[in-house]
């Protein structure tokens, strides 16, 4: 017998028999076994099914519609991905036995993944270093015809709201932090859009054989640059050092402008400050809001912005 709500107490996840008894009646799977899988929003599982196989579960709770369309935009993704991509691969969403891959109960929505194995290194070596700048290569360049009205800007990385403005202020001078999470000029930059992760970090790539990117909620379109920044501000280890990491991404992606590099460490600044005025302002137990002010400041004195 399956309990009506299936609570993990450390990370708050749930699982409901709706959602239990949709998976049995769209795929023609049962839940034998599941276990949740850490994640900064909840609502992810990886379940065992009757037939003994395993799948990743993602739960979705009552998304608006801006999130339902991202969600329709990474099931587009992942089939460009297929077509167009030999470098690595991405997340396989699982189809119901009516080819969807989004299923819908209640006020929330669900899907299934093809479960991947994941190997992470929190320190990889420069060789490797180098390897993940060649995929962040050509993952901008081999999608570049990628559009979907479902992915939108990156202002969420890097801006701030009026309530996190206040709080950089009660932390520093404002003429510290004001340049950094200004608006991008990207004409002005001379940076181009195009499709980029926006996370493209170590808790969301595998390297396996071939390599594995995943959690999609990220997608947007922005500079080569943020998606830089972004990368070096989020890989999670204080054992890496940012100033090699990030010469070793160079060197792998290569095709990269002046005007184009000149920009990641205003970037990567604006994304730490950005980082620290939300984790304060959502009170979040997960992440050290002062770490990244700490970032903040190392990035300004490596790189003079």
């Amino acid at each position: 017998m399956i309990p009506r709500i299936i609570v993990d107490q450390v990370n708050n996840q749930t699982l409901q028999t709706g959602i239990i008894n949709k998976i049995k009646a769209q795929y023609g799977i049962m839940i034998t076994s599941w276990k949740p899988i850490w994640s900064y929003y909840g609502g992810v599982f990886e379940i065992t099914v009757d037939t003994n196989s395993s799948y990743i579960l993602k739960i979705i709770r009552n998304p608006d519609e801006y999130k339902l369309r991202h969600l329709e935009a990474e099931v587009a993704f992942t089939q460009a991905v297929t077509e167009n991509i030999t470098e690595f691969i991405t997340q396989t969403f699982i189809q119901d036995k009516n080819e969807n891959e989004l299923q819908k109960s209640n006020n929330d929505m669900f899907y299934l993944l093809k479960k991947h194995e994941i190997i992470k290194k929190s320190v990889p070596t420069p060789q490797e270093q180098q390897h993940v700048g060649r995929l962040i290569h050509a993952f901008h360049t081999k999608l570049v015809d990628f559009k979907h009205e479902g992915i939108a800007g990156t202002s969420w990385m890097r801006e701030v709201e009026p309530e996190q403005y206040k709080i950089l202020l009660q932390n520093m001078a404002e003429k510290e932090f004001a340049p950094f999470v200004a608006p991008l000029n990207y004409e002005e930059s001379h940076l181009t859009k195009t499709l980029i992760h926006g996370d493209w970090h170590d808790d969301n790539f595998s390297f396996s054989t071939p390599p594995f990117l995943y959690d999609l909620d990220t997608l947007s379109y922005g500079a080569a640059s943020e998606e830089i920044a972004r990368t070096i501000t989020h890989w999670t280890n204080d054992d890496l050092s940012i100033k090699d990491f990030y010469e070793n991404i160079l060197v792998g992606y290569r095709d990269l402008s002046q005007d184009e590099i000149d920009v990641i460490p205003r970037v990567a600044v604006a994304i730490c400050l950005r980082q620290f005025a939300e984790i304060t302002q959502n009170g979040d137990k997960y992440n050290d809001a002062r770490g990244f002010l700490e970032l903040e400041k190392k990035l300004k004195s490596l790189f003079c912005c």
